[in-house]
């Protein structure tokens, strides 16, 4: 729950500036600026942003289960080179619990730095959290190599 409303607020703030920025840069094309500019597009723009704001990290970010045919240790090495292969670093490395983060900076911008992909190990199968598209694209990946070692 905490981390909901972290990026409830997170999102809700970028969205608000972005749309703000917008909104003067279209403002100041016109040939006189502000002069019909209407408050109810504001509310408009309030209504919707914490719609999206609302909806958006319920939507955005899962676990997945992924199953493995051997002991964690015997697959990390793997999973490490699937992980650095998309372009992941490894943050921290806490008992059960691996964290990895982008080494791409445009990257973590474009996820608005909610970038953190984090897998427990504790049991088969490994719970792997984070932003909806990554763990698609690794379950996918590491899907992919469990077949190629099966053959």
């Amino acid at each position: 729950m905490k981390q909901y409303i972290r990026r409830f607020a997170k999102y809700l703030l970028y969205f608000y500036i972005f749309l703000g920025l917008l909104t003067i840069v279209f403002e100041l094309m016109k040939p006189e600026p502000f002069k019909d500019f209407q408050m109810s597009i504001v509310w408009m723009y309030l209504i919707f942003g914490g719609g999206i704001s609302l909806i958006f990290p319920l939507i955005g970010f899962a676990k997945k289960k992924v199953y493995i045919n051997k002991s964690f240790e015997e697959e990390r090495i793997h999973l490490e080179k699937i992980m650095e292969a998309m372009g992941f670093v490894k943050v921290s490395d806490e008992g059960n619990l691996l964290s990895y983060r982008y080494k791409s900076g445009m990257k973590k911008l474009l996820l608005l730095y909610e970038d953190t992909v984090t897998i427990d190990h504790s049991d088969n199968p490994l719970i792997i959290a984070g932003p909806q598209k990554e763990l698609r694209r690794l379950g996918r990946m590491f899907d992919d190599y469990l077949r190629k070692a099966e053959d």
